[in-house]
């Protein structure tokens, strides 16, 4: 379809279409029975609590860009667009509401409870531009108001910073893992690291070094671990 297109403007008016049509095939219905194996291109994942359904996708533009658009929906079958007018690479001190989403692809989202509330620790990936891509990791939860946030400060990491968000941008030639293990309470990710020091800063020069650090959860945080033993879970 986008494929098809002959200017930005119709491949926005498609992503525009394909959030209004999904969401009034979604509203209402039983999440845990929907099914768009006919829709390859439109990506969805369950909180591992399997309170949230969140679908998620995205469209070339003819520029090298992507366009993204994304849709939450709950176990009473209501439904919340994400809304990235323009994509964008998140700062890690960001709070975004969906209206101001800045688009990714999100393929984990873990249920973390504290005492009466529960977040969600969110994994994605988005392409940044033509030479770089990026992988998130992010927290989604509820205001007091019941609208859906992005960001919360739970992440401090290896400078002794308390963050919002992570944000790893690396080499769009580049594969990094980033996953995360139930059994160790952790969240394990390549090293990235320049080509060479004096690339320090570029970051589409940067990628895997074959050492992996991680966040690990305790004391209500998720702490930054260097150099761990990535080896698979006992």
């Amino acid at each position: 379809m986008a494929q098809k297109a002959e200017s930005n403007e119709q491949i926005m008016a498609l992503n525009d279409s394909i959030c209004t049509t999904l969401n009034a095939t979604i509203k209402n219905t039983d999440f845990l029975e929907n099914d768009l194996g006919n829709c390859p291109f439109i990506g969805s994942i369950y909180t591992s609590d399997l309170n949230y359904k969140i679908y998620t996708w995205n469209l070339p533009l003819l520029n090298g860009a992507y366009v993204y658009g994304g849709l939450i929906q709950t176990k009473d079958g209501s439904t919340t667009p994400l809304i990235a007018n323009k994509a964008y690479k998140p700062t890690e001190r960001q709070i975004l509401g969906t209206k101001n989403w800045y688009g990714a692809l999100y393929y984990q989202a873990i249920a973390v409870k504290q005492k009466k509330n529960t977040y969600y620790v969110l994994l994605g990936w988005l392409v940044n531009n033509e030479l770089t891509q990026a992988k998130v990791i992010d927290v989604l939860k509820t205001d007091r108001s019941g609208r859906f946030i992005f960001g919360n400060a739970f992440f401090y990491n290896e400078k002794k910073q308390t963050l919002s968000r992570i944000v790893f941008e690396y080499s769009a030639q580049c594969q990094m893992t980033l996953k995360y293990e139930s059994k160790t309470k952790r969240i394990v990710f390549d090293h990235l690291s320049p080509s060479s020091p004096s690339m320090k800063g570029i970051y589409s020069e940067y990628g895997p070094d074959f050492t992996y650090d991680a966040y690990t959860y305790k004391k209500k945080k998720w702490t930054f671990s260097k150099n761990i033993d990535a080896r698979n879970e006992q």
